[in-house]
């Protein structure tokens, strides 16, 4: 029990523990973190991560989980990470209730059943009116420092917490005087982030959330994590219309939330249509927006074709060159009701099914393998270990086969194989074994079709590490067919080895200069890894001979040069026919009070000019940023001037910011040309 918990730790000495969970809150947060951070909030009740920390042996075995779990009242879920799900998954007790998802290390070499899942997340016993109330309470130094209530449709919430934006601040006396149904805790801390519930007293804390209201967005890290264990996928879309040489193109970009899917759909050529539902977007440098929310009649339905809405006028167009090869993808966006009342896949994966997604490059398809999700119908392969980073890689059996069983409709369940011994996080198919060939085999003869699959992107998923620009490189590559060399030993594998130039003037769907030799410089870098990890962990005579093929690849593929070239603001660098580059250092902006001022001043004498801007991860700075930017980027476009971004980076708070910019990377295909512009502005030769 909470109450026994916080007892037990010293918040309520007197032995008087309140039972109404507000007031517990308040008196917790008051009694030992004064300061309203929640840094330890968790770390005091979780006895389970307690006792490993004290060196209790890990679990091995569903009887050592179970004695485990009975000798400890704890009642919290970390859905941070998936495998704790795994083990309640399969122990099937009541749905949760008093179970505790032990978080070791290693995974159960077991059969899973993914039924029993949907169990799990039948944890709250709502009131029977229509609403839900939610407290939101901020951590210090965040926005909301003080409780907010809001209200929501029930609906929204029943199945995976999903606080969808839908959500009112409470206002009537008896919304204000209820017991809330949540409470959800920002936590401003340098955690390794995600969500913990607990799940009798329905409480949520959000780890590694400066600003509470990012819980709109980083639900979804719930989601991921639970939503392909309930049949269906966190996978959505944004679109948008290119208008080349007189000439529209569709283009639909295919991912989860918070992966850079708007960033990439708007770009200097494209009408957004999948930022803020039904609004005007000052992001979208003042094009009409579109987001298609949870379906296709709430944002394209047939009232706003009757009031003759310009933006259906676009969405039109758009999804009728979209469908000129017969394709049907009424795909919604990131409205996040899709999962809740649907009870489907976001995307209708019929559409998917016996289509070549080669023949995609003719729509103008992107599709987005952020985050490390794996998107139909062009999938990953991952060198078979996790990244260095807070997220799990989701290119595991449990993803795999549920796309699997979402393609042929059998709801089938399947043996997935642990990782080894030495493994802290990974849990996936067996790469060296029998899985992956029969996995690839699987949706090749489902989707009737030979499944591409690309050795890049392998995965750092940490805040500096998301390249979008880097993925759409070689997906492009891919889908035109060049630069792939089939495996030898997995069917339906290909590998980039060397991303090849390309003329991205051609189809202008690279939004921020995509840099090959910088993919295949990445490329280098996972086979690298693939052949440490092969060499530490393989040991099959089938092992042996991938690993004898990925070594080779490794040898084989060129690591190109990069050059990190310092330049001062003002100085421009001209390296193509498309205009002058000004390199800016812009230095760091220490505070949200008056940024965007401060961002007019130093970003207004360059504009006209052309301008390379890195962005990186400050929390400090916020998304309005990128918004003013590409409002400037799109200005620059109509007077004709050359505008370049380049390092865009997002993250699922989607805090986006400008960092201090020291070195500028630059990177272009004609390398001596950027070598020789550089001697000009530079006391020394940049170091290759």
């Amino acid at each position: 029990m909470i109450q026994q918990n916080l007892l037990r730790n010293g918040v309520y000495p007197s032995g008087v523990v309140p039972h109404n969970r507000s007031e517990m809150i308040d008196r917790f947060i008051k009694a030992r973190l004064p300061d309203a951070s929640f840094a330890k909030f968790y770390e005091l009740l979780n006895f389970s991560e307690a006792l490993i920390s004290k060196g209790a042996a890990n679990p091995k075995s569903m009887a050592e989980l179970d004695a485990l779990t009975d000798a400890h009242d704890s009642r919290i879920i970390k859905l941070a990470d998936g495998r704790r799900m795994f083990h309640q998954a399969h122990t099937g007790r009541g749905g949760g209730a008093g179970r505790i998802m032990t978080p070791y290390d290693r995974p159960i070499d077991e059969k899973v059943d993914y039924g029993k899942f949907a169990k799990t997340m039948q944890l709250f016993n709502f009131k029977p009116d229509a609403y839900a109330v939610v407290d939101l309470i901020g951590g210090e130094g965040t926005p909301l420092e003080t409780k907010t209530r809001f209200v929501g449709p029930k609906s929204l919430l029943a199945n995976i917490l999903m606080v969808a934006k839908t959500l009112k601040v409470a206002d009537t006396p008896e919304q204000m005087a209820r017991e809330p149904d949540f409470i959800i805790l920002s936590n401003p801390t340098d955690t390794d982030g995600g969500i913990r519930i607990l799940t009798e007293d329905r409480i949520v804390n959000l780890e590694n959330q400066t600003y509470t209201g990012y819980f709109k967005k980083s639900n979804f890290m719930l989601s991921w994590d639970a939503a392909y264990f309930l049949e269906y996928l966190p996978l959505h879309a944004a679109q948008g219309i290119i208008e080349e040489n007189n000439q529209l193109f569709g283009a639909v970009v295919l991912g989860p939330s918070g992966c850079g899917k708007s960033t990439i759909a708007f770009n200097l050529f494209k009408i957004l249509m999948g930022d803020d539902r039904a609004d005007y977007s000052e992001s979208s440098g003042g094009a009409y927006a579109w987001e298609r929310g949870g379906s296709f009649a709430k944002t394209g339905g047939p009232e706003m074709r009757e009031l003759g809405d310009p933006r259906v006028v676009m969405e039109s167009v758009a999804w009728k060159i979209i469908n000129k090869n017969g394709v049907d993808l009424l795909v919604p966006d990131t409205m996040d009701e899709t999962f809740c009342t649907n009870g489907r896949a976001a995307i209708p994966w019929d559409a998917f099914k016996n289509y070549d997604p080669r023949a995609w490059a003719e729509l103008n398809v992107i599709i987005t393998i952020n985050r490390n999700h794996f998107d139909p119908p062009v999938m990953v392969m991952y060198d078979g270990r996790r990244s260095a980073s807070k997220y799990r890689n989701p290119l595991n059996g449990a993803l795999a086969y549920a796309w699997i069983e979402s393609l042929k409709g059998t709801g089938a369940t399947t043996t997935l194989k642990g990782m080894d011994a030495g493994s802290t996080t990974d849990f996936r198919p067996d790469v060296g074994g029998q899985d992956l060939p029969k996995l690839l085999d699987l949706l090749g003869s489902t989707k009737g079709q030979k499944l591409l699959v690309l050795a890049v992107n392998t995965g750092n998923v940490g805040p500096t590490d998301i390249k979008v620009k880097y993925t759409l490189s070689a997906i492009r590559v891919a889908l035109g067919g060049e630069g792939i060399t089939p495996h030898p030993l997995l069917p339906g594998v290909g590998y980039v080895q060397q991303v090849p130039d390309v003329d991205y003037k051609v189809h202008n769907l690279d939004p921020f200069g995509v840099n090959p030799v910088k993919t295949a410089a990445s490329v280098k870098e996972k086979l690298g890894r693939a052949v440490r990890y092969q060499e530490e962990v393989l040991k099959s005579p089938q092992d042996a001979e991938l690993l004898k093929h990925t070594k080779k690849l490794f040898d084989e593929t060129s690591a190109p040069k990069v050059f990190n070239i310092p330049l001062e603001l003002g100085k421009t660098l001209e390296i193509s026919d498309q205009g002058m580059v000004v390199v800016a250092k812009l230095p760091k902006i220490e505070s949200t009070v008056g940024w965007p001022d401060k961002l007019d001043e130093q970003l207004l004498p360059l504009v006209g000019h052309g301008l390379i801007v890195d962005f990186s991860l400050n929390p400090e700075i916020r998304s309005p940023g990128i918004g003013r930017l590409v409002g400037y980027a799109t200005q620059a476009k109509k007077d004709g001037k050359f505008f370049g971004l380049v390092g865009v980076n997002n993250r699922v708070s989607q805090a986006i910011g400008i960092a201090s910019l020291e070195k500028i990377l630059v990177c272009y295909s004609d390398l001596d040309t950027a070598f020789a512009a550089a001697k000009d502005f530079t006391s020394s030769a940049p170091t290759p």
